[in-house]
Parts: C-alpha cells; sequence; structure tokens
C-alpha cells in the first residue's frame, strides 16, 4: 500500500505477518532548503550539519535487499517496485547490475528513476541481474483484479 503526504512525500507500508514494513520517502531540495536552520531563524545562527539519507545505505545485505523488493512486490504498486529495484541496485553497484543485464548504466537510471517506466523486459533483466527469480502464488486478500482482458 502506498499513502502519499505532500509534494515529494511518500510513504509506503506493508503488513506482513506479525511484521509491518515501513519506507519513508522524501523531498525535494527546494523543501529540503526550507528546513535547514539559518540566522535569519533565530537563534545563535549555527546551521546543523546533515547528511543526505538514501535508503539503498540501509540495504547492506542479500536478505534486507530481497525483502525489501519482496514486500515492494505484494504492495502491486508499479512505483515502489520501480523504486525497490532502483534502490537495490544502487546498493550493490548500478554500473555492474547494468553489466550483468546487458544494459547501459545512464538508460538504467533513467528506467528505475522516479519518471522512469521500465519496459518489463528490462525489469526481468536487471531481477536477473540480481540474481533474483520472480514467481507467483495465489493473494492473501482474495482480491481480484479489476481490468478485464478483452478478448
Amino acid at each position: 500500500m502506498r499513502v502519499d503526504y505532500g509534494p515529494g512525500y511518500r510513504i509506503y507500508y506493508l503488513h506482513r505477518g506479525a511484521q509491518i514494513v515501513i519506507l519513508l520517502c522524501g523531498g525535494d531540495k527546494r523543501a529540503a532548503a526550507g528546513h535547514q536552520a539559518g540566522p535569519d531563524v533565530g537563534g545563535d545562527g549555527v546551521m546543523s550539519k546533515t547528511t543526505r539519507f538514501d535508503a539503498a545505505d540501509y540495504l547492506d545485505t542479500k536478505e534486507r535487499q530481497v525483502a525489501y523488493i519482496t514486500a515492494a512486490l505484494e504492495s502491486g504498486d508499479a512505483d515502489f517496485v520501480r523504486d525497490a529495484l532502483g534502490l537495490v541496485a544502487r546498493a550493490r553497484g548500478m554500473g555492474a547490475i547494468a553489466k550483468n543485464a546487458g544494459l547501459n548504466r545512464e538508460s538504467l537510471y533513467k528506467a528505475l528513476g522516479e519518471t522512469g517506466n521500465p519496459e518489463f523486459s528490462t525489469v526481468m533483466r536487471v531481477v536477473r541481474a540480481l540474481g533474483l527469480t520472480l514467481s507467483a502464488r495465489p493473494a492473501t486478500t482474495g482480491r481480484t483484479s479489476k481490468r478485464h482482458r478483452v478478448a
């Protein structure tokens, strides 16, 4: 499931048995600039030192990477799946993943970026380059697709 809150901010969460998987994605450079303290804000004018948050830094084991991609797939949200594949590819090294997938590094960044819309064949090549496979199983919620195929 994906919950939006304001421009540039997204909260994803998924119930997985007794676990809740949560990911907060957010902000652009304009929003970050508005949150920095400075002399015009008051106080002594000391600006806080911050570091840029990168979720890829926390996907440091294959188990975490697989769990994250699995949560994205189970959500049914195509944007979340694209973002998850991109984060894991960056965590492992985008250049190496692109090479193993037989793709150009820059085009892979573009395909898995925020505005990317990768073809399914690209997704499958990335999944294979990550050493993963996709499989299907019955949905646990009993939901059925609202789309009907026209013959």
